[in-house]
């Protein structure tokens, strides 16, 4: 054996221990996308008590996204509590009830490294984005601002998409339902959300095709939510990696209704404009403090949105 060989193996030991990701990266990769995603379940006809009341909510409503928190980083501080600060004078600074969020989405990496102790502090800080809002009148009753998630590729580290299902919504009640996908959608009366899973930097065949066939039987305008990115700015390293199934979700896109895709992953914000839709990619909750608004119109069938620093 090499010198160089043993060095590499010394030096595996200490790498897993500092970067808080475990042996599971370098023995196993990431798991199946193929098993996780096998189906697309409509949370309204399933668990629809995760889901906020949208029939009570203006026609023009917001909520709050983040993406990559991180939790459990070991290389920079999550600032959850200055995070809090903000949250709580977006709740009070404005009359206009089409600007006040009403519930918050993650578009992935919650934990660093994909650990149960990771997701349940993401959702310590979920429940006080709740009380929050009871305290300044946005929702009658703290439960009534929900959270949902969607899976990044940090969240299935360390065994982690068990965790992941057991603790984060809509997943754990649609766990109890006997629902065990990765990929949901949900409709606000007007526009169906789609949320996808790319943990693995890939939607892979089968919910492709289930997506597919989903989104040529709705005809209403559709959000797309998911972690990794199609085009980044043309940032390559930060997106899927099969040009192949990068095309086959640009068409299906464009021939759907599809208004917006929402990603994160990159840790930078990058957007597309592909002309009926756009894609925006998200900078980091975690690493670069930032939060967003999105606005949704459902009259004129439009999302906007806004970045904040905390």
């Amino acid at each position: 054996m090499s010198s160089k060989i043993r060095f590499l193996i010394l030096l595996l030991p200490l790498i897993c221990c500092s970067c808080n990701y475990g042996w599971y990266i370098f023995l196993f990769g990431e798991e199946s996308v193929e098993s996780r995603a096998d189906s697309l379940p409509l949370i309204e006809d399933v668990c629809p008590e995760v889901l906020p009341q949208f029939s009570t909510l203006p026609q023009t409503y917001s909520f709050m996204l983040i993406t990559d928190p991180h939790i459990g980083a070991q290389i920079y501080d999550v600032h959850k509590d200055e995070f809090l600060e903000l949250f709580t004078k977006l709740l009070g600074e404005t009359e206009d009830e089409g600007k006040k969020p009403r519930f918050v989405i993650s578009l992935g990496d919650n934990g660093d490294g994909g650990r149960a102790h990771e997701f349940r502090e993401l959702n310590e800080m979920f429940d006080t984005m709740a009380k929050m809002a009871k305290e300044k009148g946005v929702v009658e009753k703290a439960s009534d601002f929900k959270n949902l998630s969607v899976l990044g590729n940090h969240d299935l580290y360390n065994d982690g998409w068990e965790n992941f299902k057991e603790i984060e919504e809509p997943f754990a009640s649609l766990k109890k339902k006997g629902f065990l996908s990765s990929a949901y959608t949900f409709t606000d009366g007007t526009f169906t959300f789609y949320v996808l899973d790319s943990g693995s930097g890939t939607l892979g065949e089968t919910q492709r095709e289930i997506v597919k066939n989903a989104m040529e039987n709705d005809s209403k305008p559709k959000i797309v939510l998911t972690h990794v990115p199609i085009y980044a700015g043309g940032n390559f390293l930060m997106t899927m990696q099969d040009t192949r199934e990068r095309n086959i979700l640009l068409t299906l896109f464009e021939k759907n209704n599809v208004k917006s895709l929402f990603c994160g992953h990159a840790h930078k914000e990058y957007g597309y404009n592909y002309g009926s839709w756009k894609e925006q990619v998200f900078d980091a909750f975690g690493q670069h403090r930032r939060a967003y608004l999105v606005t949704v119109d459902r009259k004129n069938e439009s999302v906007s949105w806004t970045r904040f620093e905390f």
